[in-house]
C-alpha cells in the first residue's frame, strides 16, 4: 500500500488554478502507478488555510473534490492535521467542520491526537498548535502522543511543525524545546517522524526518521533548489520499507522528478539472489508449543480449562508477533527450539541463529552475517540464544544494541531465549527490557509426545512411568533435559538407580549443565553453589515455605554476592517476584545434605520428635539414607522408628529386617481394619523396599485367603507395585482373575483393584483381556468399567477393542445426572486418546459423527486421534486420506462442528489441504460449505495458480470462494481478473465488510443531525405524517403503524424515538405540543458516547449544552428523587443531563454540582457507587462533598441508598460525624442494607473498639451475625459473651453454630444434649452445611473433651442416624484428631474406652482406628515448629549448634 503526504497549501484566490493543475499532475502519477480500486492514503499535514482566512477551506474542499474526481475508480481516504495557518480566531472550530465534511470526523478542538491503522502500521496525527497563536513556536501534547503508540506495530508521527533546527530556521518553525522533545519521543515506540510547515524537504535520524515534506503548492522561489513537492511512502508487510520525494520540476518538462528519501541511498539486495544459510533438524526433537507469559503463570486447573489452541513457535513467530522473548527454566530446551525454529524459518526467511555466549558488545548489524547486512528487514529472522549466560557488562550492552536495532526494523523478525531469573517486568504479556517483544514461555512436553519418542525407541512408556514414581522423579519428566536424562538412563537396564543416588546425578548434571553455559566459570564455585543451595533449601523446611520473597526474604538471607552465584543454578527459578526449587525433590535433596554436616542432636531435634518422625521431613529424611553421616542414622530408626527404615534402599538393608519392616507395617493397618496411609511411606515405596520372594508369597496369601476386605485391598495394591514377580505371573494371574470373578457383584472395589493389578503384568495380556471380557463385557458397573479400561490402557489394548470402549460413552454423558465415580470417565478418555491404529481411529470417529454424543473431552481425545492418524499416513498409510476425507463429508454434511474442525487438522498435518480442497470441490456439485473449513491463503493461491487446468466443478467453487473469502481487495481484483481473463467470467465488483460499529455511529450521528435542526427535523416528521395513513394516531400507537422505510433510515429511528417520547398526543400535533428540547435531550441520550459527540459541529454541541444548562437553571435536578417504603425513584430527566455532563464535561455552578450528592448512584452509572462520586471528586474538593453529605443527612435530605452511598463516601474518608446517626440505624433500622452501611461506616471510622464498645453492647443476632462476617479482628471473648446472651433470650440455629466455634460451653451443652437425646444431629432446612454440626470440627481445646466424648458416644449407638448433609461423625473425627495432637493420652484414651470390638460392631471399630490413627499423625506435626527467617539466620550462623 502507498500513501502521499501533502503539506502547507496555503490556498487562495491567487493560487486555486495552479493547485488544481498540480492536483491532476499528482493524480496523473497516481492513477499510472496504482491497480483500478486500490485505497489512495492522502495524509495533509496543515497550512490548508493561508493566514487564517476562513474562506480557504471553501478553496480546499474544491481542490479535495478535484482529488476525488480525478481518481473516481478507486478508493480515497483523507486524514488530516492542523497547521498554524489553519488557526481561525485562535481556533480549530472552522477546521475541524472542513475535515468533518472531508470525512474525518475528528475534532482537534476536543482532542489533539488520534491514531488510524493502516496495513498494520499505526499512524499518529497530533495537533502542533496548543499554543493557538500562529506566531508561537508549536507545542504538543507529549502524553497524549505516547497514549496512542502501539508497542507491537509500526508506530508513525505526523505534526505539523518540525523538530530539527537548521540554517536560517526561527524558533516559529519549531516544536518549543525541540531537544527536550526529541528526547521524549526517542524513549517511545515511534520510528517514523513526517512534518510540513518549512516549505523545503528534509531527512534526518533522531533515533527515529525524520521527513520534512516540504510545500505542495505554495510559492517557493524564496529558497534556492526548493520545489513544490511531495511525499510517497510504501507499506509492506507491516513497516514504511521505503519514502519517495516527488518534486516538480517546473522547467519546460513539467512533471513530477523522484528520488527515495528513505532508506539512505543504498539500495537493499535482492533476496532472491543472497544464499540462505543452511539450519538442519535436530535429532529426535520432540515438538513442543508455546504459552503467553499471562497463560504461563495460570494455574494448573486454568490450564486445563484453557481452550484457546496451542501454538508452537514457527507460528508465533510468523503469524502472531515478530518479536519474542522466550522464557522457561533450565533444562526446558530453549536452545534445542532454536535450533529447530532456525531450521523451520530458513526456507522462507534468511535466517540467523547467534549464541550470545560469543557475544563481546558488539553492535547487532555487525553480528548479522555479512551476505545478509544489506537485505531487506522483513526477509529476515535473527534468533539470540543465551540472554541468561551475558555477564552484567555484556547483558546491558546487547539491550542498548538490540533495542536500538529494532527500533529501527520493526518489520524483522527476532527471537531472544532465556532463563526465566533473568526475566525483569512483563506488563501484558510484553517485555519491559525489550520493548515491543512479546514474552512467551515453552511448555512443558506433552505426555502423548513423550509416549511417541518412547514408542519410537521401543520403550513402554507406562513401565517407564512406573519406575519415574517410584524414585518420585515422575515430574520431571516432561521437562526435556530431565528426560533425557532418565531416559538414557533407564534405557541401559530399564530400571532407575535407587532414589539418591538418581538424584545426585540429576543435580551434577544440572551443574555441569550450569558451567558449561558460564564458559567453565563455575566449576571452582561448585562447593560454594552446593553450601548456598542447601542453605537455601534448610531455610525453607525449617519454615514450612515452598518459596521467599525476593526483596524481603532472598535479599535478607544471602548477600548480592552469594546471590548473583546462587541464581546461575538450574535448580532454582524465579516465580513471579519469589525464588524456588524447580522442584521439591531438589529442596528436600539439598536440605538432607545440609543436615548431613550437621551433628546427630541437630539433626534428630529437627526431623524427629517424641512419637516419631515430623510430617515435614520424612522426604528429608529419606535422602539423608543416601548420605554419609559420622553418626549411626540407621541403628537410631531401628531403635526409635523402625518403619523410617522404608527409606533406605533395599541393598541398603537385610531381607529380614526389611521383611519385618513391611510385617509391621501392613499389619498394623490390617488389624485396625483401615487402610494403608503411612506418612513415613507410599505403598509403592513400601512395595520397592520390602521385595523379595518372601514379601511377594506374603501378599498372594492375603489376596486369596483375606483376614478382612481392607486387608486384601492393600495386598492388591502393593502387589500392583511389585517389581518383580519371581516368575510367578501366571499363577498370579490366575489369582487376580478369581479374585476379581468373586468380587464382581460383592466388593467392586476390589475387583477394580484386582484389574489394575492384572495390568502390571507382563504378559499373558491377550488371553487375560478376553477373560476379563467374557465375565464383563454386559457389567455396566462404574467400578467394574474403570477397571477394564485401567487394564486395557495399561496393556495396550486399547485398539483391541474399541468397541467396548465406545460403548461406555453413552454411560458418562456431559447429559445425563448419573452419580457414577469421577475417575471413569477420566480413565475412559484416557483410553480413547490412546488410540493408534487406522480401524480404531476410523471407528472412533465415525461414532463422534453419527451418535452425537458428547465428553466434555471429545476435542482433546479428537485432538490426539487426529495426530495418530497423520503419524500413520505420513509413515506410507496411503489409504487413510480417503477414508478421513469421507469423514470430513459426512461430518459436513451432518453438521458436525467439531468434526470436520479436527478432521481438517489431519489435512493440515499431513500437507494435503489443497488436494482435499480439489477432490471435495468436484464431489460437492459446488456446495460452498463443504469446502469452508479447507479455505485459507494458501490453497486459494494454489487454485489461482492452478485454475486453468480446473474442472468447471472446481472452477465455479474457485468463483465462489473468491466472493465469499477473499477479504483484500487487491487480491480479490487480481482474482477476479485472472478469471475473467481465462474464461471471460465476470465476478461482481468487492464489497468491503460492513462495520457495523462504524454504521451505527454514522445512523445515530445523522438523527442527531436532524433532531438539532430545526428545518432538517420539520423535513423528515413531514414525510412521517405524508407516510401515515391515519394521522391522527398517538405517537403511542406509532410502533404498531407499518411505515415503507428502511429500519436504518432517519426516518424510522425519528419513529421510534416519538414512540418512545414520555406522553400520549396525535402525531400531527406532536411538535405543537411538547418540550422540543426535552424531546432532543431524551433521544440523544441514550445514542450519545465520546466517539458521536467528537462528530458534533460546535454548533450542535453549543446546542446541547444550552438545553442541558437550561434544565439546571429550571431545577431539574431538584427534589427529583422520590422515597417510597422500599425504594428509590428519580426523575429521569435528571439522569438524561447528568449523561450530557459527563460526556461533554462541562464544568457547572458548584451549588448545582453540591445538590447532585442527592441523587441515588444509578443517576451517574447503573453499576457503581464509586463513579458517582469519581464524577463528583473531578468538579469539587472532597471537603466540601464531605460537609454536604454531612448537612443531607442530617437535614434527612439522604434516605435509603443515598444514606447508604453518604455513608461508604464518609467511610472512606473516616469522616466520624455521623457516628451517632450510624449507631442508631444500627440500633432501630429493619433494613438490613443500611444496617450493614452505617456498621461498616463506623468499623471504618471507629475501628474495633468502636464496635466492641458502642454495639455490641446491643447488638441483636441479625447484627451479631453482619459484625462476625465484616469485623473480623473483634476479640473472640467478647464476641462470645454478645452471643450468648442473644442466644440466652432464643435459641438460634446460626448463634449456637458461631458459638461453639467461639468456645462457648453452653452452646456446645446444648447441641451434646439434644443430639445425645435425640440420636441424630439438629438440621436446619434452609441452612443445611453451615450449622453447629459442621462447628463441631473446629473444636480444638481439650477442656471440651467430656463433651466430645459423650458425640463419640452417641455416634457409636447402633440407634444413631447421621445427617445427609453434613456428616457429625466426620465433624466429630476432625475435632478429636485436633484435640488428641495436645492432650493425647486423654484423648486416645476416651477413644479406646468406647471402641467396640470388631464382632460387636465393625464400622464403628474401623471408624475409632481412623480417628486414632489420624491422632498419631496430627501430633507429629504439631510439635514441628516453624521458624521465621530471623531465627532461620541466627541458626544458619550458629553453626556450631547445627
Amino acid at each position: 500500500m502507498r500513501f502521499y503526504v501533502l503539506s502547507d497549501l496555503h490556498l487562495k484566490k491567487d493560487n486555486e488554478q495552479y493547485a488544481i493543475e498540480m492536483i491532476k499532475k499528482l493524480c496523473e502519477k497516481i492513477r499510472l502507478s496504482s491497480k483500478l480500486d486500490e485505497t489512495i492514503l492522502f495524509f495533509i499535514l496543515g497550512d490548508i488555510a493561508d493566514k487564517g482566512n476562513v474562506k480557504s477551506f471553501d478553496l480546499a474542499s474544491s481542490c479535495l473534490n478535484a482529488i476525488r474526481n480525478e481518481l473516481r475508480n478507486y478508493k480515497v481516504v483523507f486524514e488530516f492535521v492542523p497547521g498554524n495557518h489553519d488557526l481561525i480566531n485562535g481556533n480549530l472550530k472552522e477546521f475541524d467542520v472542513f475535515t468533518s465534511s472531508q470525512g474525518n470526523y475528528h475534532a482537534f478542538e476536543a482532542d489533539s491526537v488520534y491514531s488510524r491503522q493502516y496495513e498494520n502500521v499505526n499512524f499518529i496525527f497530533a495537533d502542533s498548535n496548543l499554543s493557538r497563536d500562529q506566531r508561537k513556536p508549536g507545542k504538543i501534547d507529549i502524553n497524549e502522543i505516547r497514549s496512542q503508540c502501539k508497542s507491537n506495530m509500526t508506530n508513525v508521527l505526523l505534526f505539523h511543525h518540525g523538530l530539527t533546527y537548521e540554517d536560517g530556521d526561527d524558533e516559529h518553525n519549531l516544536i518549543e524545546n525541540p531537544n527536550a522533545i526529541i528526547g521524549q519521543l526517542t524513549g517511545m515506540p515511534i520510528q517514523f517522524f513526517f512534518h510540513g510547515h518549512k516549505h523545503y524537504a528534509s531527512i534526518y535520524d533522531n533515533d527515529f526518521v525524520d521527513i520534512g515534506c516540504g510545500c505542495f503548492c505554495e510559492e517557493v522561489e524564496w529558497k534556492a533548489y526548493v520545489f513544490n513537492q511531495f511525499i510517497v511512502g510504501y507499506i509492506n508487510s507491516g513497516t514504511i520499507v521505503k519514502v519517495e520525494r516527488w518534486g516538480y520540476s517546473g522547467d519546460s518538462r513539467q512533471h513530477f522528478m523522484s528520488e527515495t528519501v528513505y532508506p539512505s541511498p543504498k539500495d537493499f539486495d535482492d533476496p532472491e539472489k543472497i544464499n540462505k544459510i543452511f539450519y538442519c533438524k535436530p535429532d529426535k526433537y520432540i515438538s513442543r508449543t508455546v504459552s503467553l507469559y499471562e497463560d504461563m503463570n495460570k494455574s494448573e486447573i486454568q490450564r486445563y480449562f484453557d481452550i484457546k489452541p496451542k501454538k508452537n513457535l514457527f507460528e508465533v513467530i510468523t503469524k502472531d508477533h515478530n518479536k519474542i522473548f522466550l522464557l522457561a527454566d533450565a533444562g526446558m530446551g530453549k536452545s534445542l527450539e532454536c535450533k529447530n525454529l532456525a531450521f523451520m524459518l530458513h526456507e522462507k526467511f534468511h535466517t540467523f541463529l547467534y549464541s550470545l555466549e560469543n557475544y563481546n558488545g558488539e553492535t547487532i548489524q555487525d553480528l548479522i552475517p555479512e551476505q545478509y547486512r544489506k537485505l531487506p528487514r522483513q526477509y529476515m529472522a535473527l534468533l539470540f540464544d543465551g540472554y541468561d549466560e551475558l555477564d552484567e557488562q555484556r547483558l546491558k550492552h546487547f539491550e542498548i544494541e538490540l533495542n536500538e536495532y529494532s527500533k529501527k526494523s520493526p518489520e524483522i523478525r527476532i527471537l531472544i531465549t532465556s532463563r526465566k531469573n533473568y526475566c525483569k517486568k512483563v506488563v501484558e504479556n510484553e517485555s519491559k527490557t525489550f520493548p515491543g517483544f512479546f514474552v512467551y514461555g515453552l511448555d512443558l512436553l506433552k505426555e502423548h509426545d513423550i509416549k511417541y519418542f518412547l514408542r519410537n525407541e521401543r520403550i513402554d512408556y507406562q513401565d517407564f512411568l512406573k519406575c519415574a514414581q517410584a524414585k518420585n522423579v515422575h515430574h520431571l519428566v516432561f521437562n526435556p533435559f530431565y528426560f533425557e536424562h532418565l531416559f538414557k538412563m533407564y534405557n541401559e537396564k530399564h530400571v532407575l538407580p535407587n532414589r539418591n543416588e538418581l538424584m545426585k546425578d540429576i543435580c551434577e548434571s544440572v551443574f555441569d549443565l550450569d558451567d558449561a553455559k558460564y564458559k567453565g566459570n563455575l566449576d571452582e564455585r561448585c562447593f560454594d553453589i552446593n553450601k548456598l543451595l542447601s542453605q537455601l533449601a534448610i531455610t525453607m523446611q525449617l519454615m514450612h515455605v515452598v518459596k521467599l520473597a525476593d526483596k524481603d526474604e532472598f535479599q535478607s538471607l544471602f548477600s548480592y554476592e552469594d546471590r548473583k552465584l546462587i541464581v546461575k543454578s538450574g535448580i532454582l527459578i524465579k516465580d513471579g517476584n519469589d525464588w524456588r526449587f524447580l522442584h521439591n525433590n531438589f529442596r528436600e535433596y539439598y536440605a538432607a545434605k545440609y543436615l548431613s554436616e550437621q551433628n546427630q542432636e541437630f539433626v534428630i531435634k529437627t526431623i524427629a520428635c517424641e512419637s516419631g518422625i515430623k510430617p515435614q521431613w520424612v522426604n528429608v529424611l529419606g535422602f539423608l539414607t543416601g548420605f554419609e553421616l559420622d553418626w549411626d542414622l540407621k541403628s537410631w530408626l531401628i531403635e526409635k522408628e523402625p518403619a523410617a527404615l522404608v527409606k533406605y534402599s533395599s541393598k541398603q538393608l537385610d531381607s529380614s529386617i526389611r521383611f519385618s519392616v513391611f510385617e509391621h507395617l501392613f499389619e498394623k493397618y490390617e488389624n485396625m481394619h483401615i487402610h494403608f496411609h503411612e506418612d513415613l511411606c507410599t505403598e509403592q515405596e513400601l512395595s520397592d523396599f520390602a521385595d523379595s520372594r518372601k514379601v511377594l508369597k506374603y501378599l498372594i496369601d492375603r489376596i486369596k485367603n483375606p483376614r478382612n476386605w481392607v486387608s486384601q485391598y492393600t495386598a492388591l495394591n502393593l502387589l500392583r507395585f511389585c517389581p518383580d514377580f519371581y516368575g510367578k505371573e501366571a499363577e498370579i494371574q490366575n489369582i487376580l482373575l478369581k479374585c476379581c470373578e468373586e468380587n464382581a457383584n460383592s466388593n467392586k472395589m476390589i475387583c477394580r483393584l484386582a484389574m489394575m493389578t492384572l495390568g502390571t503384568i507382563k504378559g499373558n495380556s491377550c488371553a487375560i483381556a478376553r477373560k476379563l471380557m467374557n465375565i464383563f463385557v454386559n457389567n455396566n458397573e462404574d467400578y467394574i468399567r474403570l477397571g477394564m479400561y485401567e487394564y486395557l490402557y495399561q496393556t495396550n489394548l486399547v485398539n483391541d477393542y474399541v468397541e467396548y470402549c465406545l460403548a461406555g460413552i453413552k454411560l458418562v454423558d456431559n447429559y445425563l445426572d448419573n452419580q457414577r465415580i469421577a475417575n471413569e470417565s477420566s480413565m475412559l478418555e484416557s483410553c480413547l486418546r490412546e488410540l493408534t491404529s487406522k480401524n480404531s481411529i476410523l471407528r472412533l470417529i465415525e461414532y463422534f459423527i453419527n451418535d452425537k454424543i458428547e465428553m466434555y473431552s471429545t476435542e482433546k481425545i479428537l485432538d490426539e486421534c487426529i495426530k495418530n492418524m497423520a503419524d500413520l499416513y505420513i509413515k506410507g498409510e496411503d489409504d487413510i486420506f480417503d477414508s478421513m476425507l469421507n469423514l470430513y463429508l459426512e461430518a459436513k454434511k451432518k453438521l458436525c462442528y467439531k468434526m470436520y474442525e479436527s478432521l481438517t487438522q489431519f489435512f493440515k498435518l499431513t500437507n494435503t489441504m489443497n488436494k482435499a480442497l480439489l477432490i471435495t470441490s468436484e464431489r460437492t456439485e459446488g456446495k460452498l460449505h463443504y469446502v469452508s473449513n479447507l479455505v485459507n491463503p494458501g490453497t486459494i493461491e494454489y487454485l489461482a495458480e492452478n485454475y486453468s487446468f480446473l474442472s468447471s466443478k472446481s472452477k465455479a467453487i474457485f468463483r465462489q470462494i473468491v466472493v465469499y473469502y477473499v477479504r483484500d481487495e487487491n487480491d480479490y481484483n487480481q482474482y477476479a481478473k485472472l478469471i475473467e481473463d481465462a474464461d471471460g467470467t465476470k465476478l461482481s465488483g468487492y464489497e468491503k465488510d460492513i462495520d457495523y460499529k462504524e454504521m451505527k455511529i454514522l445512523e445515530n450521528k445523522a438523527l442527531i443531525d436532524v433532531l438539532m435542526d430545526d428545518r432538517k427535523l420539520h423535513n423528515v416528521y413531514t414525510q412521517l405524517i405524508e407516510m401515515l395513513d391515519d394521522p391522527s394516531v398517538t405517537n403511542r400507537q406509532l410502533y404498531e403503524v407499518q411505515l415503507n422505510c428502511d429500519i436504518h433510515s432517519v426516518l424510522y429511528k425519528l419513529r421510534l424515538k416519538m414512540y418512545a417520547y414520555r406522553v400520549n398526543i396525535r402525531v400531527d400535533e406532536f411538535f405543537e405540543k411538547i418540550n422540543i428540547d426535552d424531546f432532543v435531550l431524551v433521544s440523544i441520550y441514550d445514542i450519545l458516547d465520546k466517539d458521536i459527540y467528537n462528530l458534533l459541529s460546535n454548533q450542535q454541541k453549543e446546542r446541547l449544552t444550552e438545553i442541558v444548562l437550561n434544565m439546571l437553571r429550571d431545577g431539574v435536578y431538584k427534589d427529583c428523587v422520590k422515597y417510597d417504603e422500599n425504594s428509590v425513584s428519580i426523575n429521569s430527566k435528571v439522569i438524561e443531563v447528568l449523561a450530557v455532563l459527563k460526556i461533554t464535561d462541562y464544568t457547572v455552578e458548584e451549588d448545582v454540582l453540591l445538590g447532585f450528592t442527592e441523587l441515588p448512584y444509578f443517576a451517574f452509572d447503573n453499576s457503581k457507587v464509586s463513579l458517582k462520586y469519581d464524577y463528583l471528586c473531578s468538579k469539587l474538593s472532597v471537603d466540601k462533598i464531605l460537609n454536604r453529605l454531612v448537612q443531607n443527612v442530617k437535614e434527612h435530605k439522604a434516605k435509603g441508598m443515598v444514606l447508604e452511598d453518604h455513608l461508604w463516601f464518609l467511610g472512606n474518608h473516616k469522616d466520624s460525624r455521623l457516628e451517632e446517626i450510624a449507631l442508631n440505624i444500627c440500633k432501630n433500622t429493619d433494613d438490613v442494607s443500611l444496617r450493614s452501611s452505617a456498621l461498616d461506616y463506623l468499623y471504618k471510622c471507629g475501628g474495633t473498639e468502636c464496635i466492641v464498645d458502642e454495639v455490641l453492647p446491643f447488638a441483636n443476632e441479625n447484627l451479631l451475625y453482619e459484625i462476625s462476617f465484616r469485623c473480623k479482628d473483634i476479640p473472640k471473648e467478647r464476641m462470645r459473651e454478645a452471643m450468648e446472651r442473644e442466644y440466652k433470650k432464643e435459641y438460634s440455629f446460626r448463634l449456637q453454630a458461631d458459638l461453639i466455634k467461639l468456645g462457648s460451653t453452653k452452646a456446645l451443652n446444648d447441641y451434646v444434649q439434644k443430639v445425645s437425646r435425640d440420636k441424630r444431629p439438629f438440621e436446619d432446612k434452609f441452612n443445611r452445611f453451615d450449622g453447629p454440626t459442621e462447628a463441631i470440627a473446629s473444636i480444638r481445646n481439650s477442656e471440651f473433651l467430656p463433651q466430645l466424648k459423650i458425640l463419640l458416644e452417641t455416634v457409636l449407638d447402633k440407634a444413631y442416624t447421621d445427617s445427609e448433609y453434613v456428616n457429625l461423625k466426620g465433624s466429630l473425627t476432625q475435632a478429636l484428631i485436633s484435640c488428641g495432637s495436645f492432650a493425647y493420652l486423654e484423648t486416645t484414651g476416651i477413644i479406646k474406652e468406647l471402641q467396640p470390638s470388631i464382632e460387636e460392631d465393625e464400622d464403628n471399630f474401623v471408624y475409632c482406628n481412623y480417628i486414632l490413627n489420624g491422632i498419631e499423625t496430627e501430633r507429629k506435626r504439631v510439635v514441628d515448629t516453624v521458624y521465621d527467617l530471623k531465627a532461620v539466620k541466627k541458626l544458619l550462623n550458629e553453626n556450631a549448634s547445627i
